[in-house]
């Protein structure tokens, strides 16, 4: 058994502190050769949180990998874990039996690590290098403002008793975030600055995601049709670089678009 690369299983004062908020376990079977269904249990130390339980697929003499999930555990937080398996078999029905399972093994994430659990997108929080619960002030001309919030779209933000409940709640962070802009740059010149603050969150999951998809599009546009899209993405990146550079992240980005 390892915990993130550290081999054996510990417990107590002893349980490894790793630098990562998804660690991975991991373990290999000994036996006769044979594919299993191998079963990983994963709860904080202090019952905060209900077990989570994995089902991975692999065979006796393999290691078979508990990757960890992309919005992580908690930083400061201690972990506990165990194995078991069964051999695989055909019918997914048939009750089989499992091996006993395996000791608890501990360990702690290290506390001075971002805490990635409230994000929306894990991928582009991590990209612009923010917090996702921390609030970050924003400075950009009011009219790259108006960028932004092109970005963002305004149709169909309405409220609308026949949508879903996900739909109702997108379109409501959309529009609180509109609102937050809209009253900082509300009667100002194109050429004034306005300062706009928002948690790591909703700059990187909401607001960056936005506009990369925006300049995404309007490439695409400009490579199908040159002549009736008139421009590319390009002033869209621009906004984005410059939101990246604001928040202390990478002076070039696409937040994973191509």
């Amino acid at each position: 058994m390892t915990t993130d690369g550290a081999e054996g299983c510990v417990t107590g004062d002893a349980r490894p502190v790793v630098r990562t908020v998804s660690p991975s376990t991991s373990v290999v079977f000994a036996g006769a050769a044979q594919d299993l269904d191998v079963f990983f249990e994963q709860a904080p130390l202090d019952g905060s949180e209900e077990t989570l339980t994995t089902s991975i697929q692999g065979a006796v003499g393999e290691r078979v990998v508990n990757d960890g999930d992309e919005r992580g555990l908690g930083p400061g937080v201690s972990y506990r874990w165990r194995v078991s398996a069964s051999p695989r078999t055909l019918d997914p029905g048939f009750d089989r039996p499992t091996t006993a399972w395996s000791p608890w093994c501990e360990f702690t994430v290290a506390d001075d690590l971002i805490d990635m659990r409230t994000a929306d997108d894990p991928d582009a929080v991590r990209t612009l290098g923010v917090a996702p619960a921390r609030r970050y002030p924003v400075t950009l001309r009011v009219r790259e403002w108006k960028l932004v919030l092109d970005a963002l779209g305004d149709d169909d933000l309405a409220a609308d008793s026949g949508a879903s409940e996900m739909e109702a709640e997108t379109k409501a962070h959309t529009r609180r975030i509109r609102s937050a802009i809209i009253g900082k740059i509300a009667g100002r010149a194109s050429g004034a600055t306005a300062t706009v603050t928002l948690n790591g969150n909703d700059w990187a999951s909401w607001v960056g995601s936005a506009i990369a998809g925006t300049a995404s599009n309007w490439d695409e546009m400009y490579d199908i049709e040159p002549d009736t899209a008139g421009t590319d993405g390009t002033a869209y990146w621009k906004l984005l670089d410059r939101l990246s550079t604001e928040l202390g992240g990478p002076q070039h980005t696409r937040l994973g678009y191509y």
